[in-house]
């Protein structure tokens, strides 16, 4: 990390060195773009820092070449670079998702689910086995709860792409007592029902931005989910553990499908 820190800072001080290693990314055929100084304390800036250096590693190299003065990472450490770039590539996608202005704390439980599979140790993890039980280990306890919360679950079921994919038998039958002690609320207070209504409605009227392309975060996701249109809900007159269950049997839809659309359809 402190030698990816002085590259980057080689560049930062002088306009002529900056348009040497320009001249380099054009003779690498290489995207002629900047090199990124990190922030300690916004760590999306050092996966970012780390992907420009395993991106213009070739140019780099180059300049080293012509300016014998200057330190280039070395081989070893530009594998390791790549190893890190690769490990953190989620990390990164998740917080995309995350800061998009229509997320939903539905994806909370899955990604979580998702990280810490990523995170399991490999025959490949040369020099990456510590830094990914750190990451793993610091996932499982800050997000220990997640699945106790009841808002996190309920969330996660209604989640037609989801629905009980990241949770046990149990951990199912968990979120389905929250959603039919909620809906049995509603029931018995009929008289404000109008008023929730349209308070839900402006909730879900507005169209997902999600673009729905893949990503190494959702990898395990798009292999194993089933998609298909959702079909038509239980009518009122059927109970709400019938309700539920059916809504529960139906084909998931797809990951980039519009959650609040499909619900105001549901309604």
């Amino acid at each position: 990390m402190k030698k990816s820190r002085k590259v980057v800072s080689h560049f930062k001080h002088s306009e002529q060195t900056c348009r040497r290693l320009r001249e380099c990314q054009q003779s690498c055929d290489l995207s002629t773009h900047h090199l990124i100084q990190d922030v300690e304390t916004r760590w999306n800036s050092t996966y970012l820092m780390l992907q420009r250096i395993s991106e213009q590693q070739k140019a780099l190299n180059l300049y080293s070449v012509e300016q014998g003065s200057f330190i280039m990472l070395t081989k070893t450490e530009l594998e390791t670079v790549d190893n890190i770039v690769s490990v953190l590539k989620p990390f990164y996608d998740a917080t995309l998702e995350i800061s998009r202005d229509d997320a939903c704390i539905s994806l909370i439980i899955p990604i979580v689910s998702l990280l810490i599979a990523k995170l399991q140790s490999s025959t490949e993890d040369i020099g990456l086995s510590q830094m990914k039980a750190a990451l793993r280990d610091s996932l499982n306890r800050r997000f220990s709860n997640v699945k106790a919360e009841p808002n996190l679950i309920a969330a996660t079921l209604l989640d037609p792409g989801f629905k009980s994919m990241y949770f046990s038998a149990q951990e199912k039958e968990d979120a389905k007592k929250v959603i039919q002690s909620f809906l049995r609320r509603l029931q018995w207070q009929q008289t404000d029902a109008s008023a929730d209504a349209g308070s839900l409605d402006e909730q879900i009227s507005q169209p997902s931005t999600s673009s729905g392309a893949s990503s190494s975060l959702w990898d395990d996701y798009d292999n194993h989910v089933e998609t298909d249109q959702p079909t038509p809900v239980a009518s009122d007159t059927e109970s709400v553990d019938t309700e539920l269950d059916n809504y529960l049997r139906q084909p998931r839809v797809s990951r980039s499908s519009n959650i609040y659309a499909y619900w105001q359809l549901a309604l």
